[in-house]
């Protein structure tokens, strides 16, 4: 799909970034979302919020946060979604106060 001329909705990316998530091939989701980068792609908030997923299920929630905070901000506000992920990444990690910290910092 990356190699067609045409440019194949955000949508149809999604949904293979969601199927390697629920087969826990989380790095191939965060691969396959770099490449999408690479090809200008522009992502949305549901591609965020799978790519999040993804990480807090590499124990790499703090990384996630850093790397998709500005992009969420910048492009969409987060939504529910968004919040219940970094709260469950967090929380995974046994970080209560930073969930409830840097998701605050997010919201306000």
């Amino acid at each position: 799909m990356l190699c067609v001329r045409h440019t194949t909705p955000i949508i149809e990316f999604n949904k293979i970034l969601d199927s390697f998530a629920k087969m826990m091939q989380y790095p191939n989701a965060v691969s396959l979302s770099h490449r999408l980068e690479l090809k200008g792609i522009v992502p949305s908030l549901v591609t965020l919020n799978i790519l999040i997923n993804c990480f807090c299920h590499m124990g790499q929630i703090t990384f996630g946060f850093s790397v998709f905070r500005p992009k969420i901000l910048k492009r969409n506000q987060p939504d529910t979604i968004t919040l219940n992920t970094l709260i469950k990444g967090f929380c995974l990690k046994g970080h209560i106060k930073k969930a409830l910290t840097r998701t605050l910092v997010m919201v306000f």
